[in-house]
């Protein structure tokens, strides 16, 4: 994997320790008991309601450090607000919900998935 940044650096070794990190993340995350991952998860949604504020107001810096290197779209998709950070939040509790409904063949049992089920029932 390789690949050059926008200032020239090759980012490549760095692509690769990060896709390398994230395939053993996901092996050892598929070996945890899901009561395991929703605590770590809820410790997640715990920090993040704590540090609210925080995080908030520290984006915003980032986003202002950033305006003269970066065009509007990629400012916005930095952007976090309330909504988004509350967004961020309800996407770990889902992950929570998801990783109780997970079957063993690795598939997510989203609602679109169940809602025949639920029908039935």
């Amino acid at each position: 994997m390789s690949g050059a940044s926008s200032s020239g650096v090759d980012t490549g070794p760095l692509l690769e320790l990060v896709r390398n990190e994230a395939l053993a993340a996901r092996t050892a995350l598929g070996q945890l008991a899901p009561a395991t991952v929703d605590a770590a998860l809820e410790r997640v949604v715990q920090g993040l309601a704590e540090r609210r504020a925080d995080l908030l107001r520290a984006n915003a810096g980032d986003l202002a450090a950033a305006k003269e290197r970066l065009d509007a779209g990629a400012l916005d998709r930095l952007r976090l607000d309330a909504a988004r950070f509350d967004a961020m939040a309800e996407g770990v509790r889902a992950t929570s919900a998801s990783s109780r409904t997970s079957s063993s063949t690795g598939r997510v049992a989203t609602p679109e998935l169940l809602a025949p089920l639920i029908a039935v029932l």
